[in-house]
């Protein structure tokens, strides 16, 4: 049996974008509606509503795609955010957003997958949260945004 894949999935954890709230300086999110604001230099990202209600997105999903598709969620555009965010913030905002999506992950087996957002600030550091999400968490690789907060992806530190 084939099975599809969409690998373009988004889901947010809501709990991250209220931590995001307490801070004061930028990288920092505002409530917007039900949704929220994240403020960054250079810029603003909006983030809906539907994009922290999973059960909705997978079923629009499968709508789409079909019930037999798997799903890898990505962090998307926020991923190259976290770079924003002094290293040790960031390293704990990765991890905390990783382990929800493990969570949602273990609760839908065969259904979702998710690949880990880690802070680029050190490439021995991106290692260790990737290792800790895809070997303890069982998340299925890493999701590497096309910037970092200093430059783009390719750049020769990383």
């Amino acid at each position: 049996m084939s099975r599809r894949i969409d690998a373009h999935f988004h889901w947010f954890p809501r709990k991250h974008f209220e931590r995001m709230i307490s801070r004061t300086s930028e990288p920092r999110v505002v409530r917007d509606g039900d949704g929220y604001e994240y403020r960054y230099e250079g810029g603003t990202l909006p983030v809906w509503p539907a994009w922290f209600d999973l059960d909705g997105g997978l079923e629009e999903s499968r709508a789409a795609t079909g019930p037999d598709t798997l799903l890898i969620a990505t962090s998307g555009v926020t991923s190259g955010l976290f770079d924003m965010l002094p290293v040790t913030e960031a390293v704990d905002v990765a991890t905390e957003w990783n382990q929800e999506l493990a969570s949602e992950q273990q609760a839908r087996p065969g259904t979702l997958k998710g690949t880990a957002a880690v802070p680029l600030h050190e490439t021995k550091i991106a290692l260790e949260v990737a290792e800790y999400a895809i070997r303890h968490l069982g998340l299925i690789g890493i999701n590497l945004p096309a910037a970092t907060a200093d430059g783009t992806i390719d750049q020769e530190r990383l």
